[in-house]
This record gives structure tokens, sequence and C-alpha cells, in this order.
């Protein structure tokens, strides 16, 4: 019975991770799921946190700038105009 909750309380932590990993990204569902399956693999949720970002200054917006720090291709981006 002690392997049971053992086991149970871990299959537990996981799933929070997993539902924190992918709640605390900035990038969109779409984005993290890199393979486009539809469902977010673990492995692609971990490396939703391998990533930076960079901010630029445009003509007249302010872009951030995410990136995989894996290869450095950019992932996604968000841009605001800037006043």
């Amino acid at each position: 019975m002690k392997k049971f909750r053992v086991s149970l309380t871990l299959l537990a932590f996981m799933a929070l991770f997993y539902g924190y990993t992918i709640y605390q990204s900035p990038l969109p569902f779409e984005v993290i799921d890199r393979d486009n399956s539809g469902i977010i693999s673990v492995e692609e949720a971990t490396q939703s946190m391998d990533i930076d970002k960079r901010v630029v200054i445009k003509t007249d917006e302010i872009c951030t700038i995410y990136y995989w720090l894996d290869d450095g291709s950019d992932a996604y981006e968000v841009c605001a105009v800037n006043n």
C-alpha cells in the first residue's frame, strides 16, 4: 500500500508540474505544440520553459520576441503600438 501512495503522489506531482508549466508559459498553445499534433507532450511542456525574450523597437512598435534557447530561432512575437 505504501508503494501505491508513493506512486500516486509522484503522479500527482508530475501532473501539477505539467499544468503549471503550460499555464506559466508566455507562449500560446499553438507555439508550445511544436509538432502540431494538438496535444502538448511532457517534452514540449518542458521545452516551453527553455525560452528567453528580447525587446526590439521597430518604427511605430515595441515588440517582444520570444525565442528558443536550444537553437535561437524565434518562437513568438508580441508587438504593441509605441505612443
